[in-house]
């Protein structure tokens, strides 16, 4: 069934999907599919704009190139779910479950992800614009090159995730855990971090410009060439972190704890490290 541009029905849909015919195409502006079973359907280049997919099965499907923008898709079951190149913006998709999803190069500009499960998605290249993931589970989930500016990750589960170079400029991270996550070269300037958890991260030459690193947890990271100008790290936790080469000028670290931290070739002029301790580390 290709090129098919007409309406179908609910139980046209999914016959559609049970004999995993491809239905190319489609304009399904609206449609409601609350609660349907569409599990391995294969719609490409489909039209589910503002359409009601609340609780909907959509586990393994092929949606490559859909547009969802403004779709209720709270609670939606998008398990190893195919949306290359899909258009999520100002959709919701609060509780859905995105595991091992392959969303790359997907545009959710504006998208609510609350406490939905993203683990092991593939997130390459997503363009997403104040898009809401506080509270969602990225473990282990893939977000190289991805432009994440202005996001919310308040209290988000990341560990172990890849964000090589992802821009999170602007971003809010207060209280996520983003422990063991490679995030060499990633972008932080202006965003929040407060009490943030990045623990044994490979950050090198990654980008703090007048960062909020308040309370922030940085234990046995690797800060090598990092930018760190301007930041407010007050209580900061950057035990065992190699900093060898970064830019710390202007920074404020009052109370931050440096110990056993390696940081030989810093730039620190005007830095405030009132009441820091630096314990056994190289300077």
């Amino acid at each position: 069934m290709a090129d098919d541009t007409g309406v179908l029905s609910r139980q046209q849909l999914f016959n559609t999907a049970r004999r995993r015919e491809r239905l190319h195409g489609a304009n399904l502006e609206g449609v409601d599919l609350h609660e349907m079973r569409l599990e391995g359907a294969i719609f490409t280049d489909c039209n589910f704009r503002n359409a009601k997919l609340t609780g909907a099965n959509l586990s393994a499907a092929i949606l490559t190139g859909c547009t969802f923008e403004g779709a209720e898709m709270q609670d939606c079951q998008l398990r190893e779910s195919q949306l290359v190149k899909a258009d999520l913006s100002s959709a919701d998709l609060s509780g859905a479950v995105l595991v091992e999803a392959d969303l790359s190069g997907a545009k959710m500009d504006y998208t609510l992800l609350v406490g939905a499960n993203l683990a092991g998605a593939y997130l390459v290249g997503v363009q997403a614009f104040l898009s809401d993931f506080s509270g969602a589970n990225l473990r282990q989930a893939m977000l190289n090159g991805s432009y994440l500016a202005l996001c919310q990750f308040n209290e988000t589960q990341g560990s172990q995730l890849q964000a090589l170079k992802t821009d999170f400029t602007g971003a809010s991270l207060v209280k996520a855990n983003f422990d063991r996550s490679s995030l060499l070269g990633a972008n932080f300037s202006l965003a929040d971090l407060e009490e943030a958890s990045l623990r044994g991260c490979p950050l090198k030459q990654a980008n703090f410009f007048q960062a909020n690193l308040r309370g922030a947890r940085f234990t046995k990271s690797i800060l090598e060439g990092a930018h760190l100008m301007g930041v407010k790290g007050d209580s900061a936790q950057l035990n065992g972190v190699n900093l060898k080469g970064a830019n710390m000028i202007d920074a404020r670290f009052p109370y931050a704890n440096f110990d056993s931290s390696f940081l030989l070739q810093a730039v620190t002029e005007g830095a405030d490290f009132e009441g820091a301790s630096f314990a056994e580390a190289r300077r």
